[in-house]
């Protein structure tokens, strides 16, 4: 099992990618980026391990002040539903984002269960 990580930041070009992997061994689980982003949130792949969360868990992904940069898009995942994408028309044109990101993970359950989240923003320079 792997732990919950940020495994990669792509932030060399207009468009960042972050990859992170939230592992449930307990009901809630967050891990920070240790860089900063500023810019739009455009879009958020969500992919469920063969070992999935509980059912209707909960995702937001919180910027330097707070905000969920899903806009609630991420509560009540379906597991069913093994690959998710929550677009820029889900997230009202593109969600602003400054600071450390923060992936927070309730209601996941404790039996290991995996989520890998891809989060894309484009560069606001």
């Amino acid at each position: 099992n792997m732990a919950t990580v940020i495994n990669t930041e792509d932030y060399r070009y207009a468009m960042n990618v972050i990859h992170a992997t939230l592992t449930f061994s307990s009901g809630s689980q967050s891990v920070t980026t240790p860089r900063k982003y500023m810019g739009f949130v455009v879009q958020c792949f969500i992919d469920h391990g063969d070992t999935t969360p509980t059912n209707l868990w909960d995702l937001e992904i919180l910027d330097a002040y707070g905000m969920d940069v899903l806009n609630g898009q991420g509560a009540n995942l379906a597991v069913a539903t093994d690959k998710k994408v929550i677009t820029q028309i889900d997230l009202d044109n593109g969600m602003a984002c400054s600071g450390a990101l923060t992936f927070s993970g309730t209601n996941g359950g404790s039996s290991n269960g995996e989520a890998d989240i891809y989060l894309y923003i484009a560069r606001y320079r």
